[in-house]
């Protein structure tokens, strides 16, 4: 049989919200016959190719970081608007490269289902255009233990 691929996206988010998504892509490339590729920001990819499990994948794209202000970072949260305008930004700007190259991949890898977090709006775009299946996921990053811990996985 041939294998199932699976895109993992996580483009985009501060480390809370990118480490839960790796460990998900390594739980799956850990399945049988499964093939992940990792879609992951310039920001966060140095440090997670870094990482000895990291091999395990099929592959690793590099999504480049919009040129805006890290507006991620704590103290950097102005106001109940401001905060939110400035994540929206960043994933609008995200999403039209990140939707180029999950489209590349559609195309020669003969992926099976996408994985993504909900507000990951490439990976929504994708789906309605080509059929392929989606699923969501929104992993709590609060639910991590402790700063070395996330999940049993060091980080």
């Amino acid at each position: 049989a041939s294998p199932t691929t699976v895109l993992v996206a996580a483009a985009y988010g501060s480390h809370g919200d990118v480490q839960p998504m790796y460990a998900l892509a390594i739980a799956l490339a850990r399945k049988p016959n499964t093939r992940v590729h990792f879609f992951v920001s310039s920001k966060h990819a140095d440090r997670l190719a870094a990482r000895q499990d990291a091999t395990m994948l099929h592959e690793v794209i590099v999504v480049q970081e919009p040129d805006v202000d890290d507006k991620w970072s704590p103290g950097k949260w102005e106001g109940a608007v401001k905060g939110p305008k400035a994540i929206a930004r960043r994933w609008l700007l995200t999403a039209r490269p990140l939707y180029a190259l999950m489209q590349a991949r559609i195309a020669t890898s003969g992926s099976t289902v996408i994985v993504a977090h909900p507000l990951n709006f490439a990976a929504r775009l994708l789906h309605d255009a080509t059929g392929l299946p989606y699923a969501t996921v929104a992993l709590a990053p609060w639910l991590m233990r402790s700063r070395t811990q996330c999940y049993g996985w060091p980080l």
